[in-house]
């Protein structure tokens, strides 16, 4: 689900393809933010889904979409329920269980009036909401709490509001979220929280992981009471997703190495080991989908090859002379781009070449869910389902039937043959 900062709210943009997210973990009790720059890419519109996946993201705070100005998506509703939203001139608010979380973007090109008028927005709508709330984005401006040498003039207006609102700076350390070639990295990517909930913010880091932008995406965890249920996980393997060649090769493989002992036994070991190899586990649907539907082996390997050079960028721009590392790191993030968008191709033509020969197949089931998403079925006694039940569809008694006495041969009138050609 999204909540996009522009003239008309609309959902623009949601997962593709039926790629389930990751299953919460059981014993985690926290909700897991990432606040995402897309510095307006076209490739980190790509790689959200995936970094979502891998990180197992509840809630995302987005600045600089592709297409838009600031963003909330929530990608699974069932485990980070929103009660309502809102949205103001550079912001846009949503109220997830207890919290409020406001996403903004205050450009640079602003002069500092409309700076400051944007900024009396965003408080104004704190101050009218109250409660938990965290403020984060790319406020384009430093100071020194969060990390920077100095404190400029919107910064220091940053500061204001905040300490006015009751709120601190979450941003632990002074790595850069911001860093663009040839330039000194710089940190305009915050995250404010409550005076009094700050104690709940956990885990605040800076990820190291191309994502297609400049900015680095920033992820932090919100301590929680409450706890989500969960779907039953389910034991076994995917049979969908058997590789049947593999299956026989490690059965015979196995069976040529056994020696003696119990042959049950020394069986069943052999068939779980060969099922292992051949087709992943079955689990949960969400626990499912660790990839994004593009995502390769080729794509996954490129982008260790991006942040592999970056670090080797920043490394020489300590030195001074960085103009080979410079051209490998363009290099690296061009062939990345253009892996992306060819198996993004190939997939939506296999998916359009399934769907006239299985109608019914994949790109029905899409359809079919992006239409209507399915709500968590309540847990319910026995008792309680049999009178819903009962209500819904209450019980009828059987009444007779009316029958009509037949006609009889001589009461019914003979018709003429002037009759019979006039009705021809």
């Amino acid at each position: 689900m999204l909540y996009l900062h522009s003239r008309e709210q609309e959902r623009c943009w949601t997962p593709p393809w039926d790629c389930a997210l990751p299953q919460r973990d059981k014993k985690r009790k926290a909700m897991k933010i990432l606040q995402a720059n897309m510095h307006r890419s076209r490739t980190a519109n790509y790689l959200l889904h995936q970094i979502v996946l891998e990180n197992q993201i509840d809630v995302v705070i987005i600045s600089e979409q592709y297409t838009k100005t600031a963003a909330i998506w929530i990608p699974d509703p069932t485990t980070a329920p929103h009660r309502s939203d809102k949205k103001g001139r550079c912001h846009v608010i949503t109220q997830i269980r207890n919290w409020t979380i406001f996403s903004c973007y205050l450009t640079p090109s602003d002069d500092i009036q409309t700076f400051q008028t944007k900024l009396e927005d965003i408080e104004d709508n704190a101050r009218h909401i109250g409660g938990n709330l965290i403020i984060a984005g790319d406020f384009n401006s430093r100071a020194q709490e969060w990390g920077m040498p100095s404190t400029d003039s919107r910064g220091r207006r940053v500061l204001n509001m905040a300490a006015r609102t009751g709120m601190l700076t979450a941003n632990v350390g002074a790595t850069p979220t911001f860093n663009r070639v040839g330039n000194v990295g710089t940190i305009p990517d915050i995250t404010l929280v409550t005076e009094n909930c700050a104690h709940k913010i956990a885990d605040w880091k800076v990820l190291d992981t191309y994502n297609g932008s400049d900015h680095c995406y920033i992820m932090f965890d919100i301590s929680e009471n409450e706890v989500t249920t969960l779907a039953p996980s389910r034991k076994g393997w995917n049979a969908n997703r058997l590789d049947k060649e593999m299956l026989i090769r490690e059965i015979d493989a196995r069976l040529n190495r056994q020696r003696g002992g119990d042959i049950i036994s020394n069986n069943m070991t052999t068939i779980r080991q060969a099922c292992n190899a051949a087709m992943p586990k079955m689990g949960n649907r969400r626990r499912q989908g660790q990839e994004a539907y593009w995502w390769t082996q080729e794509i996954k390997a490129l982008r260790e090859t991006c942040i592999k050079n970056r670090r080797r960028l920043t490394r020489a721009r300590r030195r001074g002379i960085f103009t080979e590392e410079e051209s490998q790191f363009k290099k690296s993030k061009k062939d990345l781009n253009i892996a992306i968008r060819k198996s993004k191709t190939e997939k939506w033509k296999r998916l359009c070449n399934d769907v006239n020969s299985d109608p019914w197949g994949l790109g029905y089931k899409i359809v079919m869910k992006k239409l209507r998403t399915r709500n968590p079925t309540p847990d319910l006694e026995e008792e309680q389902m049999d009178q819903i039940v009962k209500t819904l569809f209450p019980a009828h008694t059987n009444s007779t039937a009316r029958t009509t006495p037949p006609i009889a041969e001589h009461q019914i009138e003979l018709f003429t043959e002037d009759e019979l050609l006039k009705a021809t």
